[in-house]
């Protein structure tokens, strides 16, 4: 069920996650900036000490600014579709809070099933987001929407099933020579709770449609 604590923990971890890359992020963009790889002592204490020689990495830090903007606008969009998740999982939950009610009558109970719906659409809207002409959550395959649901609500029941036609993968950009940081998340896994792609969601995740 997407009422269940359990999601929204997860994707408050994954939150969590994308943020500590883009700090991480932000000190490559900084140094790329500055053709320094130290401009504080925390950057690196032990090679501090030498901050005064003369340094040759801005041509190849230069070389990499692109990639850098580029994963800097992949982890927007995925952090954004992380924070509509959230928000719609827990109006859901809300909802079946309100629908567990026996107090309900029919009209009640057809007006949460059609915003239950609406939120259906939103949650799938959300795992198709893209930007800059890539699919947030499609991995390699991001010139295609990665979820595609059939049949509809009939009577606000059952929900269309959704599956998962992208790729798994997690891009990654190099952000320095010989290091690269991983800007994308699989939307298998966020959204199916499928991490394995055995095709049903792993212990202690849920399909969130």
């Amino acid at each position: 069920m997407i009422t269940r604590v359990t999601n929204l923990m997860l994707q408050r971890q994954m939150l969590f996650d994308v943020n500590r890359t883009r700090l991480r992020l932000a000190r490559v963009q900084e140094q790329a900036a500055t053709g320094l790889r130290i401009n504080r002592p925390s950057d690196d204490p032990a090679g501090a000490g030498e901050a005064g020689s003369p340094r040759s990495r801005l041509d190849a830090t230069v070389q990499l600014r692109d990639n850098l903007g580029q994963a800097d606008v992949r982890l927007r969009a995925t952090e954004t579709a992380l924070f509509q998740t959230k928000d719609v999982l827990l109006r859901a939950r809300e909802l079946a809070i309100q629908g567990a009610n026996d107090t309900l009558d029919a009209g009640a109970r057809l007006q949460i099933a059609r915003e239950i719906e609406t939120l259906h659409g939103q949650l799938l809207a959300t795992a198709n987001s893209h930007t800059a002409g890539a699919h947030v959550f499609a991995g390699f395959a991001s010139g295609a929407a990665p979820f595609s649901a059939s049949g509809p609500f009939v009577d606000g029941f059952p929900a269309p099933t959704v599956t998962f036609v992208g790729d798994p993968s997690e891009v990654e950009v190099e952000i320095e020579s010989g290091v690269r940081l991983p800007v994308t998340l699989d939307g298998q896994r966020v959204f199916l709770g499928d991490g394995d792609g055995n095709g049903s969601p792993d212990a202690g995740r849920e399909d969130l449609f």
